[in-house]
């Protein structure tokens, strides 16, 4: 894998992950100093999700999406017989 593959794969799997940790804190699962932490982490995600995004090209782009919809797929492939939980 080469180093721009790595970057790109890496930095369009912080935004679905900041985004899950958004929907933790929102249903209450994510409490106190957690919950406090829990947003740092989200808004050094946002903050480096637009540097990337702000100088990449269209093809980048374009493969971030593609990247964030494939995780996106296999996390709810993967944990859609505890989402009843």
């Amino acid at each position: 894998m080469t180093p721009k593959a790595k970057i790109l794969a890496s930095t369009s799997m912080l935004p679905v992950l900041a985004d899950f940790l958004e929907d933790c804190i929102e249903d209450g699962l994510i409490r106190f100093k957690v919950k406090q932490e829990a947003t740092k982490v989200i808004s050094h995600i946002r903050e480096m999700d637009k540097l990337f995004m702000d100088t990449a090209s269209k093809e980048s782009v374009q493969q971030q999406n593609d990247i964030q919809l494939a995780f996106r797929q296999w996390m709810n492939e993967g944990f859609k017989d505890q989402s009843d939980e």
